[in-house]
């Protein structure tokens, strides 16, 4: 059918950027300029090259995170909301804790969608948050807290009590 022909070009154009981020060839700036006119399935694959390429070591994922927040930052702010949607689902995917205060300002966003992966991104590193702890851990309880408050999307409000729950802080 016509939609499985989508999704296998989707994976293949996945899988062939994905190649090619591998050993390294991937410009985070050129993806990100193709992300903010992408819609559908080609905002789908440029996510996709671009976590296809993240390492998996440490350091590493979270000096990429750095980069991958320089470059895609602005698409969050753009008009087409596929590819902040892409978007914040890419931030939230790479699951690094050098994306906090980009997940934490996601919070703040006016399309419900980026800021439930915000929510859920703060939520899947919140062990690493706990580890580190201090105001790094503070400003991602606060901000979650902060953002409950004024939330009126009930799948996104969702997502934040599950993502503060993943504090073990009692009066979270």
């Amino acid at each position: 059918s016509r939609r499985w022909s989508l999704v296998a070009g989707v994976m293949l154009a996945a899988g062939l950027a994905g190649a090619k981020g591998a050993r390294g060839a991937i410009d985070l700036n050129a993806e990100a300029a193709k992300m903010e006119g992408a819609t559908g399935a080609e905002a789908l694959a440029v996510r996709s090259a671009v976590l296809l390429a993240a390492p998996t070591d440490l350091m590493p994922r979270n000096d990429y995170g750095r980069k991958v927040a320089g470059a895609f930052g602005k698409v969050l702010l753009s008009k087409n909301v596929d590819a902040q949607v892409n978007t914040a689902i890419l931030f939230a995917s790479l699951e690094t804790l050098s994306l906090d205060s980009t997940l934490e300002g996601m919070l703040k966003s006016g399309n419900p969608a980026v800021r439930y992966w915000g929510a859920k991104g703060l939520g899947d590193i919140m062990d690493t948050l706990k580890r580190v702890g201090g105001a790094t851990m503070s400003a991602a309880e606060s901000a979650l807290m902060s953002g409950m408050g004024e939330e009126t999307s009930g799948i996104v409000k969702r997502q934040m009590v599950v993502s503060l729950g993943k504090t073990g802080d009692a009066k979270s």
